[in-house]
């Protein structure tokens, strides 16, 4: 389905997910996409407040094509790039909560739903922009930038988790985890 494309760019995860397990796309070109988008959107955007290191994403990256090609496909998230709302632990990975109060706190263990991603096979690019301590709904953090509306720089994403939703919609990620309850 998405033979040739190495960007997920109109396409659903199940299609790009289907196109992984069937080797039509890889990991690795998943990663590489991800990262070009962030690299050209997030200075503008302001969707990320930490992204992991290149080298360590493309490790991962192919780890995850090995253990396909090797047979050992752990499902439909195998291989796809994820964010996190920053407010969800990531050992080795600060966690800021949109806040430079701790903008140098590192946890020392996994989100239990992020540890669930990651036994998946999904690859962590980084996490998202947030209100700060997601106590707002305006997406306006004055330590990390705004989030931008994507399609109108002049307009704010809006949200407590303008981040991820920005992530998501121009395909910096295909998933973004925040928390329920909050926009």
């Amino acid at each position: 389905m998405v033979k040739g494309n190495s960007t997920s760019a109109g396409f659903s995860l199940r299609q790009v997910s289907e196109s992984i397990k069937n080797g039509d796309l890889s990991p690795t070109e998943l990663v590489e996409a991800s990262l070009d988008k962030i690299n050209n959107l997030n200075h503008r955007l302001h969707a990320f407040i930490t992204v992991i290191e290149e080298e360590e994403l493309i490790k991962k990256a192919l780890i995850a094509e090995k253990e396909i090609i090797n047979g050992k496909y752990r499902g439909p998230l195998h291989g796809i790039p994820f964010s996190v709302k920053d407010i969800f632990y990531v050992k080795g990975v600060r966690c800021t909560s949109g806040s430079k109060i701790i903008a140098d706190y590192v946890p020392k263990s996994n989100a239990t739903v992020v540890e669930r991603m990651m036994d998946a096979g999904a690859i962590l690019v980084g996490t998202n922009n947030m209100n700060e301590f997601a106590s707002g709904i305006i997406g306006i953090n004055p330590f990390y930038g705004a989030s931008k509306n994507p399609w109108d720089t002049s307009r704010l994403s809006r949200g407590s988790s303008g981040g991820s939703a920005v992530a998501v919609a121009t395909g910096m990620v295909l998933i973004s985890l925040r928390l329920s309850g909050h926009s």
